[in-house]
Formats: structure tokens, C-alpha cells, sequence
């Protein structure tokens, strides 16, 4: 019998229905994948700096150098693009969640609005439990 039930029952997941902010998920999961491009073209330009700096001025021989070069040339452009990218991406985001409030009469501010929206509300054990880890943490805050 706790098969059939469980058979029955829909599976939990947290992704909308809505077409707006499906968008708006699947957006900003692609604009955090391009942070850590960008954090990776960030770190390209200091190494090309360092490996510039090293092979030229500190005896570390002109191949160093020239191969800081190479990675700073790569590294900047491609920085510059995806923080471009990444703020016209950020942009977008807000001008959809815009739309939604406009079509729904209210913005989904934060992600536990989301979730109660997607989910329905919290189980009292559970919200119990998240409740009392969070106190913890407060008053370990406090205590330091």
C-alpha cells in the first residue's frame, strides 16, 4: 500500500512553472557559470602581469615574459567581454522580474517567496529545525 502513495505523489522540484521565471532561473544559472569565466579571465590578466613583470624585470628570461604577454592579451579582452556580458545579463534578469511583477501584481523578493510559491510552505518539524540552527548561529555571532 505505501508504494501506490508514493507513486501518487508528485515530485518536488524547484523549478517554476512560470515561463518568466523558468527564464529568469535558467539566466541567472548561466550568468553565475559566467562569474567564474570571468574570475578565471581575472586571474589570467595577474598571472600575464606577474609573468611580465617576473620574465622582463626579475631575471626570470624573456620567454616569461613574452608568454605574460600572451595571457594578457587573452586575458583582458576576454575579462572585459563577460563583465559586459554579465551586467547586460544581470540587467535582463531585473527587467524580466519586472515583468512579472507587472503581470502578477508582485515581485518575488527573496528566495524563500519562491520557494513557498513552487512548494507550498515549510513543514513545521522542518521549519523547526532551520528555526533553531539559525539561533545557533546567532548567538555564536554574538558570543565572538
Amino acid at each position: 500500500m505505501a508504494q501506490k502513495s508514493a507513486a501518487k505523489r508528485k515530485p518536488v522540484s524547484h523549478e517554476t512553472t512560470d515561463p518568466l521565471l523558468k527564464e529568469a532561473q535558467d539566466q541567472t544559472k548561466a550568468l553565475m557559470t559566467l562569474q567564474v569565466y570571468k574570475r578565471l579571465a581575472y586571474s589570467a590578466v595577474a598571472i600575464g602581469t606577474i609573468l611580465i613583470l617576473w620574465g622582463f624585470f626579475a631575471g626570470g628570461g624573456r620567454a616569461a615574459g613574452i608568454a605574460g604577454i600572451v595571457v594578457l592579451v587573452l586575458g583582458i579582452p576576454s575579462s572585459y567581454i563577460l563583465h559586459i556580458g554579465i551586467k547586460h545579463g544581470q540587467q535582463n534578469v531585473r527587467n524580466m522580474l519586472d515583468d512579472y511583477e507587472i503581470m502578477h501584481g508582485k515581485k518575488p523578493s527573496t528566495r524563500e517567496e519562491i520557494d513557498e510559491q513552487i512548494m507550498g510552505p515549510t513543514p513545521k518539524p522542518i521549519q523547526h529545525v532551520i528555526d533553531s540552527a539559525n539561533n545557533r548561529a546567532r548567538k555564536k555571532a554574538r558570543s565572538r
